[in-house]
This record gives structure tokens, C-alpha cells and sequence, in this order.
């Protein structure tokens, strides 16, 4: 009695992979085979087009079947609508792939700050195909392959089996431009625990030669991290790669195309886990990511048939995309050190530092009158940089602005 036999509709289309293309697909510029960017800055911001592939799951022939991808913002307006051409019939159990579902012809490439969403509609004369909504997120200075989904986590761990002490894994970050890189945050599951070491290196792509790792010679920067408490609290391990002498971060080339971001992580043989975010909502590039497992040797591209290595949450800061030519060549000087300026003052609850012109990182720091610190954060510069004070006892305090050997002086009233 519960058993029913239900006809085949005749108006039915249905997204699907085909010969291992996903059922939707985004293609970054500026040229094939780049990374999929899923976190980008506007200085950095690429072209990007898409497909899909779709198949007549109805009895009766389509006609007239086009993709059109329309693009939103966060205030939820039509930013852009890309459209393929046509296909006059799609018979029953056909499919239309790729090659012909794609806005190739007119790609899009974003001209703001914000966070984007994509939905991908396929109609024939008589039916409407309409996936999931996708996001996409452009910024004033992060860069990373992670479309800010935080599916799984992947790396060294108990299974001394495959990982071991010195297991590494990377995402190739690509660009349009030079850029200069100030620091990363790289970012934990709660299953790290304090006590792991982790490093991360940055080459330049032609570093990797897929079968002994990273040449040495083509690393432009290196940070080195035993995790605290601290770290595996806030989610996420930042390294500064600004220059202490003069103040500067690491000049990325764009005639180099592309650098890898390579994680080597040592768990004290097994007693420490580090496992690092992982994004699965696109697969990775081919060419774009790596792991290499110490325990057998030998690096990867990823595990057959699965998206558990993909992409990992290394989000790069760089020059921010308000100020990208004065960051790109000054320094820090006397006279961009007048320019910062601490408001309000007094303050009870948020005090707002405002750089002006400087540039890069900063580690900021609060002193109460008996000389012991209260408070310190690192921070990118811009405009308006926030640090809460609300959880501070009333009284007179120092604030201390520092980037490499030159240092700006406030006293502050909390009340």
C-alpha cells in the first residue's frame, strides 16, 4: 500500500556533474588554470566566469536552454547578470555541458568591497533549474582559497600512520599585481592543542617541484609558532612578516605569477594535534594545493574522490586597497607617526586609533601607572582601529603605537 509509481515528469532539468566537472563551476582570470580565490582583495580583484552542466531529467524535449547567473550584494541588489548562448533542443536524457553553459564570452570582475552571492539559473521554454546560492567575498586586504565555509579540519594528528612529525600542506595564492604581504592568519579547529608547533613558509611558485617540496631558495617569508592557549582560544595563529628594521612587509612580485603558502606542522610525535580549517564548498585547482605526509614520504594533491584537503584557511594580509600606492613604497617616517592619532580621550568604553597615512602592521599596547601591561594587539593600520578598553579599571594609562623601532606615545584617561 505504501508503494506508488510516480511518472516521469516532462518539463524537468537537473544540475550534474559531467566526465568530472562539477555541476557548477566558477573559472578565475586571468588565465586557465588559476586558483580559485574564494576571499580576495579589491587591488587583487580577478575576472571570473561560470558554467554548469545540466541534464534533461524530463520525458519531453527542451528548448531554448541558457544559464544566466545573476551576482547580489549584501544589501541583497543585482549587482550583474551573465547569460550563455543558447541551445535550441536538448532532448530527453541528454546533456548540456560546460562547453555550451558558460558566460565565457562575458566575465565579471569585482569593482567593490563587499560579500557576494551567486545563483545559477538554467530555464528552457517549459522548465527552471535553480541551484543552492554561493558566496564570494571581496576585502580591503585579505587574501585566501577558503570561501569562508568551515567544513572539516585536516593535518598532523594522531594517525602517525600518514602524517607524522613534519607533516606539511600548502594553497597557491595567486595574483594581478605586485603586492606586498604584511602577515597571515592561519586558522584552527579545537581539536589543536597548545604546545604543537607550526611554521608557515612563502615561496614563489616555481618553488615547488612536486616531489622534494619547496626549494629553499625561493622562500620570501618564514614564521615559526609554538601554540598557546591563547591561540587555540581565539581560533587562529597569526605570523607578522613585518620588517624590523625597516618597518616594511615582503614585496610579492607579480611577475612571479603566484606563491605558495606551506604549513609544517610538528605534533611531538604525536602528542599534539594540529588540524587546520578546510573549505569544500569548490575544489581546489589542480596544480594549487599540496600535503605532504611524513610518515610515508611523499606529497599529494589530495585524497581520491574527496574534498577533505581543499581549501585551507590561510588568509594572507596585504596592502590594503584604500592606500595600495603609498603601502606599496613608504615606510614608516616621522612624519606619518605625527599623523596617528587616539580618540576619544578620555574613554570608557571602545578608543578608536586612526593611522592617516602609515602603513602596515602595528602592535599596540597598554601600560597601566605601575608599568605592567594590560592589553596588547597587533593591527593592520587603516582609518579606524578599534581596541575595547570597557574592561579596564578607571585610572591613567599609556598607550604605546610601535612598528619595527619607531614608537608613538599616548597617555589615556579610562573612566
Amino acid at each position: 500500500d505504501d508503494i506508488s509509481i510516480i511518472n516521469t515528469p516532462a518539463n524537468r532539468l537537473s544540475y550534474t556533474d559531467y566526465n568530472g566537472a562539477p555541476a557548477q563551476d566558477i573559472v578565475f582570470g586571468p588565465a586557465s588554470g588559476s586558483s580559485r580565490m574564494g576571499i580576495t582583495s579589491l587591488k587583487q580583484a580577478r575576472s571570473m566566469s561560470f558554467d554548469c552542466n545540466i541534464i534533461n531529467s524530463g520525458s519531453a524535449a527542451q528548448s531554448n536552454v541558457k544559464l544566466t547567473v545573476d551576482i547580489f550584494n549584501s544589501s541583497g541588489s543585482n549587482v550583474q547578470s551573465l547569460s550563455s548562448t543558447t541551445i535550441s533542443t536538448l532532448a530527453a536524457s541528454d546533456t548540456a555541458n560546460w562547453n555550451t553553459l558558460n558566460t565565457y564570452a562575458t566575465a565579471w570582475t569585482p569593482s567593490a568591497e563587499d560579500a557576494y552571492t551567486f545563483l545559477y539559473t538554467v530555464t528552457s521554454d517549459s522548465a527552471t533549474a535553480v541551484s543552492d546560492t554561493f558566496d564570494f567575498f571581496v576585502t580591503d586586504s585579505l587574501m585566501s582559497m577558503d570561501f569562508n565555509s568551515w567544513d572539516n579540519s585536516i593535518g598532523a594528528s594522531t594517525n602517525a600512520t600518514q602524517w607524522g612529525d613534519g607533516a606539511q600542506m600548502n594553497n597557491r595564492h595567486d595574483l594581478v599585481g605586485d603586492e606586498m604581504l604584511w602577515g597571515t592568519r592561519v586558522y584552527l579547529s579545537g581539536y589543536t592543542t597548545a604546545g604543537a608547533i607550526l611554521e608557515i613558509g612563502v615561496y614563489d611558485s616555481s618553488a615547488f617541484d612536486g616531489s622534494t617540496g619547496m626549494d629553499p631558495n625561493k622562500l620570501v617569508a618564514y614564521g615559526q609558532r609554538v601554540i598557546t592557549t591563547t591561540d587555540t582560544a581565539q581560533g587562529f595563529v597569526r605570523f607578522d612578516f613585518t620588517d624590523p628594521t625597516t618597518g616594511r612587509g615582503v614585496d610579492l612580485l607579480n611577475s612571479n605569477g603566484a606563491y605558495f603558502y606551506n604549513l609544517t606542522m610538528y605534533d611531538n610525535q604525536g602528542g599534539d594535534h594540529i588540524r587546520i580549517r578546510n573549505d569544500q564548498s569548490w575544489g581546489k585547482v589542480s596544480g594549487s594545493g599540496y600535503m605532504y605526509l611524513a610518515a610515508l614520504g611523499n606529497w599529494y594533491s589530495g585524497y581520491s574522490g574527496s574534498r577533505s584537503f581543499n581549501n585551507l584557511w590561510i588568509r594572507a594580509i596585504a596592502c590594503p586597497a584604500a592606500n595600495a600606492a603609498a603601502c606599496m613604497t613608504t615606510s614608516l617616517d616621522e612624519g606619518q607617526l605625527e599623523g596617528i592619532t587616539l580618540m576619544p580621550n578620555p574613554a570608557n568604553d571602545v578608543v578608536h586609533i586612526d593611522f592617516g597615512m602609515a602603513m602596515g602592521e602595528f602592535n599596540v599596547t597598554l601600560i597601566d601607572m605601575t608599568g605592567k601591561v594590560v592589553k596588547a594587539e597587533s593591527m593592520l593600520a587603516s582609518s579606524d582601529s578599534p581596541v575595547y578598553v570597557g574592561d579596564l579599571n578607571a585610572g591613567m594609562y599609556m598607550v604605546q603605537v610601535q612598528q619595527a623601532d619607531v614608537m608613538k606615545t599616548f597617555k589615556l584617561s579610562v573612566y
